[in-house]
């Protein structure tokens, strides 16, 4: 009798070394699929790869933008005019003018507003004159006021005389458009427009700080100062802190 049962531990530790051996040949494997993003079998016997047909992970490149602001466009240009409500007066921080486009036209109506640079930008603030409500419209941006892609969805104002927040995805631009597709009346309109932006990072880029160290003067002393985005903050002049001068 003890020796059947020493024969059935035998083979049951056997079985159990077997298959120890079998499960961690099977982990290898599959820990070498992952690393190597070989073809794997799930548990369906489905054969599938650990790495996804397309890329999950977002092809936008960080724009890395500083911290936002309402901006007043510099310059803007309507597709029509009725009388003398002409495009500026939307950026003229008065709600009280307006824009009006020629209503013998058709929508769409649009409005360019230039920022004067590269922006980041992420919204924009509209107040349309109350007899124009409803209005139906949306956002586009430009880099070069020629060719224009769409940033927001459709939106439509539904009151008048107050500031609206428009909000899309962070892109840049230096030109934003206001499409306006229809109104209540014929015209087109627009009292005010301001701009979510922010300079930093419009390019994609962390604005640099360049040490600068020189003689201007030609004499022994140095200057040394920091330039950014153009312009010198300076640490010493003549090789002097520049803060001994304010004493």
């Amino acid at each position: 009798m003890y020796k059947k049962i020493i024969i059935v531990t035998l083979v049951s530790l056997f079985l159990i070394v077997g298959a120890s051996f079998a499960s961690a040949f099977t982990l290898s494997t599959w820990f070498k699929n992952l690393f190597t993003g070989n073809v794997v079998e799930d548990e369906n016997n489905t054969p599938t790869s650990n790495l996804p047909a397309e890329s999950s992970v977002s092809d936008t490149v960080s724009l890395r933008c500083g911290a936002y602001e309402l901006e007043t466009p510099k310059d803007a240009v309507a597709s029509s005019q009725f009388n003398n409500y002409r495009a500026a007066n939307a950026i003229d921080d008065n709600p009280e003018t307006h824009w009006f486009g020629d209503p013998a036209l058709k929508y769409p109506k649009t409005i360019d507003l230039d920022l004067g640079g590269k922006r980041c930008i992420n919204a924009v603030e509209i107040n349309v004159f109350i007899w124009d409500i409803p209005l139906k419209l949306e956002v586009h941006v430009s880099d070069d006021g020629h060719e224009w892609r769409k940033v927001s969805d459709e939106v439509v104002l539904k009151e008048g005389a107050k500031f609206e927040l428009i909000e899309f995805p962070e892109t840049t631009g230096r030109y934003v458009r206001i499409n306006e597709l229809a109104g209540k009346r014929p015209y087109g309109a627009l009292s005010e427009i301001k701009v979510s932006a922010s300079r930093q990072g419009a390019t994609g880029t962390q604005e640099e700080a360049k040490l600068t160290i020189e003689n201007v003067f030609g004499g022994a002393g140095l200057e040394k100062y920091y330039e950014i985005n153009g312009k010198r903050v300076y640490l010493e002049i003549d090789g002097t802190p520049v803060e001994e001068y304010f004493k």
